[in-house]
């Protein structure tokens, strides 16, 4: 059985996180040779009660029962009986906290088994002490005892027993954050649980693997996997398990920011382990619920919650239990400012787990007083904090542990300006990190990267502050987009200054690279197509203030005015759309009520000026942008200059493209260079329009249809419509066309936080269901997005970023470009490795160049400026930014609101 505990210590030393408790612990033996005594029946009864006892968390009495049960065994010289009751005593002293104590009754049994040759009772006591070492966070030793178990289970052909020993391996693997090894553990115990038809077993196994993949910060992918086991539980009856695995649901949706789900889990636990007795439970539960809470700011109710946690822990005497308790309510007290409270109850908690050996516990109490004290400026006590953590993880092997220790020490450093101090820790932390990322799925290295891209930033800063802006921009480009960079190019060499001046040379092109330090810091460096590079930090409180939800706000204001009303969208469009006479009014005047842009003024004050000077002052040369994190939803061709009687959007200033990163350009030009020379027009080119759409709710868009109409003709090609344009089709037909466009509905969900009442009511129980099951309907994965395509027997009509990735494991794309003329095709997750949605998908599957929308377009407008983009490129033949950014230009001279010429953009190679 996998447990949860609700501390947070031993994973992120923050948050609340899963536990694990093997699900190869030695169940509570039972004698069932036929009673020979008083003595022997009312042994074999304490024992049973014993267990009984110890499931609903009653631990002492569990102890009283089996201390009974091992006096009468010795009376009468039962020593399978003895063995037995040592055995279970060592759990229930585990279970209290007590290690040593557990530790020293494993070892008895472990001798009176070899003794009387009980090679079962021999390996089950092993498997119990490398729990026990597990729980010290001494994992070397745990990992020996669970090899000499597992030598012994296979020896005997004790199937079952191989795979909790295979799991407890996977546990023990998680803790020393190698997760792949620690998953491929998991899948040999699955295998087995399969085999043998264990249903509790395998819902032991998906757990641990939804445990392993948790910790990866693979979040979808651990509820998945908490989804099966929780199905599996739900089927063969087994109450406990169903509620650890709503807890671990309850945990999973916590982490992405979906506070009412949590919550929810969480309280259908909590009834489940009430109904049964599961004290324990109850206690996890509670602590879980605070933890959600406090995610959502509703610190009162959370401190209840822990309060209430700490009761119960005490009550059973469970100390590591107590320790977490005190834990998160420091925590609790951290988050609202008042860290003497937080300092006093991680002390606490220090002192249990030095009192019990949890090794890992206490380094994790450590860490988070180093971070209290970093809080209150007081460095020099947080850095020594940071170095006991650092020691101790160092000495049990915990490397994920190291690299936040290391990085607590770097960013502690740089707060008191020690420099050289600082870089030395950051560096560290990075290779360690980098260590871990190794041996990773490219899915699994884009998750985990989320925990390091704070030291690839914190060192941007150091390294700055040092006047090596040049070898901070080489670290800014080694901190990004490396998965994708893996996919490409299949290695991740570094990549160095020459280099990065080399893309711009190569590339003749003005590429400014942004990273967001932190909230209130912005770092753009401006490297010049003859190689020179200028640097500019962007700070101050009026950045923090105004580009925390600006450009959300600026992509909504543009959805919105694209839907008022228009002249031009009251016309019939025709199959060829007068291009001439077209006056250039499209600059919003000083008359104009500046109100309306003040947006995209805001955005150009912040993102552009600070560097205006360095940009090229020719209208037709090229500058590619590298955004970072949620700039690379800033629609920058629509931003605005403050100045003159008709101010100009950057699209009349430069021809403008965008890139994941400068190493990303760099392979794509090295895969295009690879290639045949392609022939001047598209040969095979997929035109889709106008899709008849899987389900109700969808507008019909004639525009779409006309749009793939107009650019069939231009490539003499017939278009892909209504109901013909099913995603069977579309799929047969991706992985050799050599120009693809679909102009159809597109859909994004990010992750969405539902209004979260004290108790959630009947009607938002059902909101929150019927939502997930629409999601699961849609398969939509959480921050993905899907184009929508008419359905047929073998799919369901969304295509997916997931299911593109897919698609391209084995085969890599042909197309020279693909255009996503449809609605939000350019959104996706936002992570320290880049954005993860449809158009990084079309990249790493070999796509040079795509084009997607940052939100959802005008139907009319669209048509006009797709018409025009394929001009541009077929006839007149001009590269793909160029004839992009042109034929915004000739757009908006008709479709005058930005909202409805600068949704696309232009990702990857400009050519």
């Amino acid at each position: 059985m996998k447990k949860l505990i609700q501390g947070g210590l031993l994973i992120s030393l923050l948050s609340a996180v899963i536990v694990p408790l093997s699900p190869a612990a030695v169940s509570v033996a039972q004698e069932s040779v036929e009673s020979v005594s008083a003595e022997k029946e009312r042994a074999d009864q304490l024992l049973s009660q014993g267990v009984e006892y110890f499931n609903k968390g009653q631990f002492r009495e569990a102890k009283a029962a089996w201390e009974e049960a091992l006096n009468l065994y010795r009376q009468i010289g039962d020593q399978k009986g003895v063995a037995n009751s040592l055995n279970n005593l060592g759990i229930v002293y585990r279970s209290l906290g007590e290690y040593a104590q557990a530790i020293d009754y494993y070892q008895q049994s472990l001798v009176i088994t070899r003794k009387i040759g009980d090679q079962q009772g021999v390996a089950n006591s092993l498997n119990n002490l490398g729990l026990a070492y597990d729980s010290l966070g001494e994992y070397a030793q745990a990992i020996d005892y669970y090899q000499q178990s597992l030598v012994i289970k296979r020896k005997i052909g004790d199937q079952k027993g191989v795979a909790g020993s295979l799991g407890n391996l996977g546990n023990a693997y998680s803790s020393l954050g190698e997760y792949a090894q620690a998953i491929d553990y998991h899948q040999q115990s699955l295998v087995i649980m399969r085999k043998i038809g264990d249903q509790n077993g395998v819902a032991n196994s998906l757990m641990g693997l939804g445990n392993a993949y948790y910790f990866l910060g693979e979040v979808a992918q651990a509820i998945d996997y908490y989804q099966q086991s929780l199905v599996i539980m739900r089927k063969i009856g087994d109450q406990k398990g169903v509620a650890y695995s709503l807890n671990n649901l309850g945990i999973a949706y916590d982490s992405l920011g979906e506070f009412a789900q949590a919550i929810n889990y969480h309280q259908q636990s909590l009834v489940i382990e009430q109904k049964i007795g599961d004290q324990q439970g109850v206690a996890n539960s509670l602590g879980n619920l605070g933890n959600a809470y406090r995610s959502l700011g509703e610190v009162a109710q959370a401190i209840d919650y822990h309060q209430q946690s700490l009761v119960i822990m005490r009550k059973i005497g469970d100390q590591r239990g107590v320790a977490g308790s005190l834990h998160n309510l420091g925590s609790a007290y951290r988050s609202l400012g008042e860290y003497a409270q937080a300092i006093d109850y991680y002390q606490q908690s220090l002192v249990i787990m030095r009192k019990i050996g949890d090794q890992r516990g206490v380094a994790g109490s450590l860490h988070n007083l180093g971070s209290a004290y970093r809080s209150l400026g007081e460095y020099a006590q947080a850095i020594d904090y940071y170095q006991q953590s650092l020691v101790i993880m160092r000495k049990i092997g915990d490397q994920n542990g190291m690299a936040k220790s290391l990085w607590g020490l770097g960013l502690a450093h740089l707060n008191q300006a020690q420099y050289d101090l600082s870089q030395t820790h950051l560096k560290d932390s990075i290779v360690v990190w980098e260590k871990l990322h190794k041996d990773l799925t490219v899915p699994q290295q884009i998750s985990f990267f989320e925990t390091q891209a704070n030291s690839y930033s914190a060192l941007q800063t150091v390294l700055v502050a040092q006047s090596q802006p040049l070898q901070a921009l080489v670290v800014a480009e080694q901190g990004r987009t490396r998965a994708l960079n893996q996919q490409l190019s299949g290695a991740n060499a570094p990549f160095d200054l020459e280099q990065i001046k080399q893309v711009a040379r190569e590339q003749n092109a003005t590429i400014v690279e942004y990273t967001l330090v932190r909230n209130n810091l912005l770092y753009a460096w401006v490297i010049h197509p003859d190689g020179t590079i200028d640097h500019q930090p962007i700070g101050g409180k009026k950045l923090g203030q105004s580009l925390g939800n600006l450009e959300a706000q600026t992509r909504q204001w543009l959805e919105n005015i694209r839907g008022v009303k228009d002249p031009n969208q009251d016309q019939a469009i025709p199959q060829t759309l007068a291009k001439a006479n077209l006056e250039d009014d499209s600059s919003p005047s000083a008359s104009k009520d500046k109100t309306d842009y003040t947006y995209l003024r805001q955005l150009h004050t912040l993102l552009i000026e600070p560097i205006e000077e360095y940009l090229p002052k020719d209208p037709n040369e090229r500058v590619i942008i590298i955004p970072h994190r949620s700039l690379f939803f800033v629609p920058f061709p629509a931003l605005l200059e403050n100045k003159g009687e008709k101010p100009k959007y950057l699209v009349d200033k430069h021809i403008i493209s965008t890139a994941p990163s400068i190493q990303a350009l760099k392979h794509l030009q090295d895969q295009e260079n690879l290639k045949p020379q392609r022939p001047q027009r598209p040969q095979q080119p997929l035109i889709i329009g106008n899709p008849t759409p899987p389900s109700e709710g969808f507008d019909d868009l004639k525009g779409a249809q006309s749009e793939a109409q107009l650019i069939g003709k231009l490539l003499k090609t017939k278009p892909v419509l209504g109901d013909q344009a099913t995603e069977s089709l579309v799929r047969e037909r991706l992985l050799t066309a050599d120009l693809i466009h679909i102009a159809a509905h597109g859909e994004f969900k990010p992750n969405e936080q539902l209004k979260l009442l004290k108790k959630l009511t009947p009607e938002e129980k059902a909101e929150i269901e019927a939502q997930a099951a629409k999601d699961k309907e849609k398969k939509l994965p959480p921050g993905g997005g899907s184009i929508v395509l008419a359905k047929d027997p073998q799919h369901d009509g969304y295509l997916q970023t997931l299911e593109v990735t897919e698609m391209t494991k084995e085969n890599r794309f042909q197309a020279e470009m693909v255009v996503l003329s449809a609605c939000k095709t350019g959104l996706g997750k936002v992570t320290g490795d880049g954005i993860v949605g449809l158009s990084r998908s079309l990249l790493a599957a070999g796509v040079p160049t795509v084009v997607v929308s940052l939100w959802s377009v005008s139907d009319h407008s669209t048509t006009m400026l797709m018409n025009e983009f394929y001009t541009n490129v077929y006839d007149k033949g001009w590269d793909k930014a160029k004839s992009l950014t042109m034929a915004m230009r000739t757009t908006k001279k008709k479709h005058t609101d930005p909202g409805k010429w600068a949704a696309f953009t232009l990702i990857g190679l400009p050519e």
